[in-house]
């Protein structure tokens, strides 16, 4: 973990997660993570937030009124995400932030988003598709910024066999976008001979509606050892054109 590379280096470092207050409905639950944060900040250097709303914000509170460097880790986007998961959006993170259709809900949180991001002693980023973005929208320099990508383990490949398995681990979500990886596997199937099969692990709230699918094998989450073989085997090949309407 993080926390342990840390210390490995003679970093003493203090996680301070939701724990026991996740079922404290919002917004409760964020005023009493910020006085958690709060009390754990006070012999600290430097407060590392993982996200911008229920632990950026709190985290941006915590910085001012103590005096303390603030670092954001960004990965997601809360705003994008919540549109499509809501219906409300199709679009591409960039095209939802191009777009004028804004509800005003949404534009005072970029407000406030915008405000916390320019605060910031350092923004990290795991792309810089995603940076740009930002750049551009919320108002900040690249100087600012920093990317740490996320990690890739070694899995240790195997030597490739007659059947190939496309694999999707992860929560199974809209904006995740499952159905047209359905719909690249059954283009896949059309244009090839070879033994092809997609396996989908996770759960999550789109499985009902992604369980109609014939062909696709769904399996619950994994524990960590089990999935890292399922990637071993699984393969992706880019030979063949699909052309999916």
């Amino acid at each position: 973990s993080l926390k342990q590379i840390f210390e490995s280096r003679g970093t003493s470092t203090r996680v301070v997660s939701y724990g026991n207050i996740k079922k404290i409905p919002q917004p409760l639950k964020i005023f009493f993570y910020f006085f958690r944060l709060l009390k754990a900040s006070l012999g600290a250097d430097v407060i590392y937030a993982f996200n911008i709303i229920s632990c950026g914000m709190p985290a941006y509170l915590c910085s001012k009124i103590l005096r303390k460097r603030f670092l954001i880790r960004l990965g997601g986007d809360f705003l994008w995400e919540r549109a499509v998961e809501q219906g409300r959006s199709r679009q591409t993170l960039r095209e939802y932030y191009e777009s004028a259709a804004k509800t005003s809900q949404e534009k005072f949180a970029m407000f406030i988003i915008g405000k916390l991001l320019r605060s910031a002693d350092k923004l990290i980023f795991t792309s810089d598709f995603q940076r740009q973005i930002y750049m551009k929208h919320y108002g900040f320099k690249v100087e600012k910024t920093a990317i740490i990508k996320n990690p890739f383990p070694e899995i240790g490949l195997k030597t490739p066999r007659k059947d190939y398995q496309l694999l999707y681990a992860g929560r199974l979500l809209k904006l995740k976008n499952l159905e047209f990886l359905i719909k690249v596997f059954y283009g896949l199937l059309s244009k090839t001979d070879k033994q092809v099969t997609l396996k989908i692990v996770g759960e999550g709230p789109e499985k009902a509606n992604l369980s109609k699918y014939e062909k696709v094998t769904f399996v619950p989450s994994l524990p960590h050892q089990e999935l890292m073989e399922e990637i071993a085997k699984s393969f992706v090949e880019t030979k063949h054109e699909i052309k999916i309407k």
